[in-house]
This record gives C-alpha cells, structure tokens and sequence, in this order.
C-alpha cells in the first residue's frame, strides 16, 4: 500500500512538475514586452565529459546529482537584481529540489541588444577555488526564458553527434602543456600572438630541449562570464509572438572593461591566489522558427 501511495506521489510530481514552471502555458507577448528569465540551482551534467590533466576520461555520474548549489550563493558571485525573489514552489519543484529566483537580465520581444553590461564583480581567491573545482566537476546552469529550459547546442564526441541538452556550462577546462608556469602555445595563432616572446616561441617549437622537471601537465578551468543568448519565437500575426525556444552560448572572455564581447583568444581563468575582477555581460538575438 505504502509503496502505490509513492508511486502516485511520485507520478504526480513527474507530471505537475514542467506545469509549475513560469510561463509554461503560452504566453503571447507584443513587441517590446518582457520576457522573464529565471535562474535555476546549479546542478552537474550527465552530458559531462573531458580529460584530466592525467589524461583520465572524467564525466558526470548520477552519484554526483546529490550536489547541487543555489544561483545567488556568495560563492559564485553572479550578478544580482535589485530585488532577488524566490518564485513559488509547487509539489514537483519541491521534490526535484528546484529553487527558482528572478534575473538581472532583460528582455523584450523582438529587441536584440549587443554586450549589455550586467556588473562588475570581485571573486576573492578562496571563492575562485571554489569555482574551479565545480567547472573540473562539470557543473552546469540552467535558466528558464518564459517557463522554457534554456538549452546549449554540443557534441558529443563518443557518438559523433550534435545535441541540444538543458543547461550550460558554469565553464570549460582545457588541458595544456605549461614551462616554467607559462602555458606553451598549442596553434598557431596563440604562436603568433605570443611572438614578442622569443623564450616562449623557442620551448613550443623545441619542447624536448627543456628540462623535465619545468614542463607540466595542467588542467586549465575557463569561467563563463559572456552569454549569447538567443530566442526563437513564433509569429501569430498581428503583432503576437510566443517563444518556442531558448538557446545559450556560454563564452570566457579575459578582458579589462566590459564593452569588449568579440573574443580576445584569452578565455578567462580565475586565479585562486588573489582577487579577480570579473564583467559579466550578455547580447540577445531573436530568431523566426515554423514550430507553434
């Protein structure tokens, strides 16, 4: 008996719980209107998967899905709206263990913007640590545009395959050679841009010549601090739009001002060691699609 109850119970939740999303049933908007977008827990991706800095394969697994942290914890320092407000829990939220706040971020039917300024924030060392070991982990955010999962287009490399999973990466990781604490470049353009430094172009190009003990292996997290964000809508006529579709280019930008969104070649690493100014920023696109 108990266990039917539980198999109701979690039924129920199963099926109530895309209904207590905001904005679920359509919603029409007119040029201009707002369209919200949440914030959502951070939680790991079973999509999970890189190599380490010992060339270990590393993916998500679902023991780490009892991990997971709010959007506005401290921690992760992310922009803030004026006024954070938790939106209401239904029975399936509370279950699946969502916790949904409102956004700084704006946006209005049919009003693409480019490199909007969101804040400017101070990650102290401690807390960049922090977010490293979570980017290494594979964590990934998730919003909701009008009630809708915001999705990340991917690839997966063990099927060859392209796919659009919920969420987006906190951040990457990508694994380089470094000598003497200086990464050394891995194409050509890095070689290029590092040109001013003969010492650095002599190891890339002769790295054999180098004492063992000054090459290391590291793996190098890149913190998210640019988000393309685009939304596909669907045209009713007579100035009425619904949003079909939200997708999310996560970029790591270095940069010193935030005016600057094209990417620079130097995705941004946060160092554990000392504080770390970060601008955050977005642009918005808006893209027609047949789906209703």
């Amino acid at each position: 008996m108990k266990r039917s109850v539980w198999l109701l119970i979690y039924c129920y939740a199963t099926l109530t719980k895309g209904f207590s999303l905001p904005g679920l049933s359509p919603t029409t908007y007119h040029s201009g209107d707002e369209i919200p977008l949440l914030v959502n827990r951070l939680t790991p991706s079973i999509y999970f998967q890189h190599q380490d800095e010992e060339g270990n394969d590393v993916s998500g697994d679902k023991e780490h899905f009892l991990y997971s942290y709010d959007y506005y914890n401290k921690r992760f320092h992310f922009c803030r709206p004026e006024h954070v407000e938790k939106q209401p829990e239904s029975l399936g939220s509370v279950i699946f263990g969502d916790r949904i706040y409102n956004s700084p971020f704006q946006l209005n039917m049919l009003e693409e913007k480019e490199c909007v300024a969101l804040c400017k924030s101070t990650i102290p060392g401690k807390d960049a640590k922090f977010i490293n070991t979570l980017i290494k982990s594979g964590f990934f955010q998730n919003w909701l545009v009008d009630g809708l999962p915001a999705a990340r287009k991917a690839y997966d490399s063990r099927t060859k395959t392209n796919y659009y999973g919920t969420g987006f990466e906190l951040g990457f990781t990508d694994v380089k050679q470094t000598v003497d604490g200086k990464a050394v470049p891995s194409t050509m353009e890095e070689l290029t841009s590092e040109a001013s430094n003969e010492d650095v172009i002599l190891d890339a190009r002769q790295p054999k010549n180098v004492k063992p003990n000054l090459v290391k292996t590291v793996e190098l997290p890149y913190f998210v601090n640019h988000f393309d964000i685009e939304v596909e809508f669907h045209d009713r006529g007579n100035d009425n739009y619904r949003v079909v579709g939200v997708i999310v280019n996560p970029v790591s930008i270095e940069r010193s001002s935030p005016g600057a969104c094209s990417t620079t070649g130097k995705p941004l690493i946060l160092d554990e060691d000392k504080d770390n100014e970060v601008y955050f920023t977005y642009s918005v696109k808006f893209v027609a699609s047949d789906t209703v």
